[in-house]
């Protein structure tokens, strides 16, 4: 499957999704489907939350990666997102075997993961930033490999896409089942 054309085409199932179930429960789902992003890219999830901080927590290399993730629609120029205390809280690493990052799905055209990890991250606490400022200090090729999974893994599902709910998705994802 060619990546970046996919990154074009999942744009209007992603628009659809997001229009018959509303923006919280379309974050909530991407959310837990960025789990299954990090399955592809060899991790193990611990957890998924709904609620709380961090969102994921994924084991990759005897590394414990703590993730914080986030959802916009990029329907304007310069769209800014709000980072809070708690999401930097929730990705501060307590040690040298865990990283922080902070993945957003940007949902422009072509969609993207943004990943940019703590130390990146937390000069913007408390304040909104853009997405090209959060793009600018992300993890290139993380983001570029998150993207390339995700779009996959929508491509792949696209007549199932509705029935994937975070609970389904989260379930799948701590027993390890990959999409």
């Amino acid at each position: 499957m060619n990546s970046n054309r996919n990154c074009f085409d999942i744009k209007p199932m992603l628009d659809s999704l997001r229009a018959s179930i509303g923006d919280s429960e379309f974050g909530y789902r991407m959310q837990a489907l960025f789990a299954h992003v990090l399955l592809g890219l060899g991790g193990t999830i611990t957890e998924v939350n709904q609620q709380g901080h961090p969102d994921i927590k994924s084991v990759k290399d005897g590394r414990t990666e703590l993730f914080q993730v986030k959802s916009i629609t990029h329907s304007y120029p310069g769209c800014v997102l709000t980072v809070s205390p708690d999401d930097i809280a929730g990705i501060r690493p307590s040690g040298p075997d865990e990283a922080g990052y902070f993945a957003v799905l940007d949902c422009a055209v072509p969609v993207s993961w943004v990943v940019s990890g703590y130390s990146a991250m937390r000069r913007h606490e408390t304040r909104s930033v853009s997405i090209e400022t959060i793009r600018a200090s992300a993890d290139s090729e993380l983001s570029i490999e998150s993207t390339g999974v995700f779009a996959e893994l929508v491509m792949r599902h696209e007549d199932n896409l509705h029935l994937l709910t975070f609970r389904v998705l989260r379930n799948r994802a701590l027993r390890g089942e990959r999409l």
